[in-house]
C-alpha cells in the first residue's frame, strides 16, 4: 500500500511538474509571439514611413517641374511681347516722318490758300473803289444841268433800288448816308452842271458800299471756317502725337 501510495505521489508531482513546464513553454510561445508581432509592426511602419517619403520626394519633384515649365512659358510670353514691341515701334519711327510730311503739306496748302484769298479780298475793295470813283468822274464829266428836282427824283431812284437789295442793318444806313449826301451836293451846288449825274455816281458808290460788306462777311466766314479747320488739325496732331507718346511709354514699360 505504502508502494502505490508512494507511486501516486511521484505521479501527481511529475504531472505538476509537466504543468508547470506546459505553462512556461506557453508563456515563452506567447512572448514570441508578441515579440514577432511588435517587429513586423515595426517593419511595416518603417515601410509606410518610406513610402510616405518617397511620394512626397515625388510630389516636390512634379512641383519643380511645373515650376520650371511655368518659368519657360512667361520667359517665352515676355520675349514674343518684346519681339512685338519692336516691330511696333519699327513700323511707328518708319511712319511717322510720313504723317509729319502729310501735316506740313496740309498746312502749306491752306496758308497758301489763304493768302491768296487775302490778295483776292484786298483785290476785291480796290476794285469796287476804283469802279466807283470811275462811275462818279464819268457820269460827272459826261452829264449835263438840270434843275433841283430832278435830282432829288434820281437821288431817290438810286436809293430805292439800293435799299431793295440790301438785308442787313449796316447797308440800309449807308445807303440813306448816300442820299443825304447827293441832296446836300445838289441843293449847295444847284447851277453846276452835271448835278443829276453826280446824284446817281453818289447813289451808286453807296451801292457799292452795301455791296461790300455782303463780300466781306463771306470772306468772313470762310475766313473763320479755314481757322477752324486749322485748330482741328492742330488738335489732331496733338492728339496723334499724344497717342504715339502714351504708346511708346506703355512700351517701355512692358520691356523694362
Amino acid at each position: 500500500m505504502s508502494g502505490l501510495k508512494t507511486q501516486q505521489q511521484g505521479d501527481e508531482v511529475l504531472q505538476q511538474h509537466l504543468h508547470e513546464q506546459q505553462q512556461q513553454l506557453q508563456q515563452h510561445l506567447h512572448e514570441q509571439q508578441q515579440q514577432q508581432g511588435e517587429c513586423e509592426l515595426d517593419v511595416f511602419g518603417e515601410q509606410q514611413q518610406q513610402q510616405q517619403q518617397q511620394l512626397q520626394q515625388q510630389q516636390q519633384q512634379q512641383q519643380q517641374l511645373q515650376q520650371q515649365q511655368q518659368q519657360q512659358q512667361q520667359q517665352h510670353c515676355l520675349s514674343l511681347k518684346r519681339a512685338i514691341v519692336l516691330l511696333q515701334l519699327h513700323y511707328l519711327l518708319q511712319q511717322q516722318p510720313l504723317l509729319l510730311l502729310l501735316l506740313q503739306e496740309q498746312q502749306q496748302q491752306q496758308q497758301q490758300q489763304q493768302q491768296q484769298q487775302l490778295l483776292l479780298q484786298r483785290g476785291c475793295d480796290d476794285g469796287l473803289q476804283a469802279d466807283a470813283a470811275a462811275l462818279y468822274n464819268d457820269s460827272a464829266s459826261s452829264s449835263s444841268s438840270s434843275s433841283s428836282s430832278d435830282r432829288h427824283q434820281t437821288a431817290a431812284v438810286a436809293a430805292d433800288n439800293s435799299s431793295s437789295s440790301r438785308q442787313q442793318q449796316q447797308q440800309q444806313q449807308q445807303a440813306a448816308a448816300a442820299v443825304q449826301q447827293a441832296d446836300v451836293y445838289t441843293h449847295s451846288q444847284p447851277q453846276e452842271s452835271g448835278g443829276v449825274a453826280a446824284a446817281a455816281a453818289a447813289a451808286a458808290v453807296a451801292a457799292a458800299a452795301a455791296a461790300k460788306p455782303q463780300q466781306r462777311q463771306l470772306q468772313q466766314q470762310q475766313l473763320l471756317q479755314q481757322q477752324q479747320q486749322m485748330q482741328q488739325q492742330q488738335q489732331q496732331q496733338q492728339t496723334l502725337q499724344q497717342q504715339q507718346t502714351l504708346q511708346q511709354q506703355q512700351q517701355q514699360q512692358t520691356l523694362q
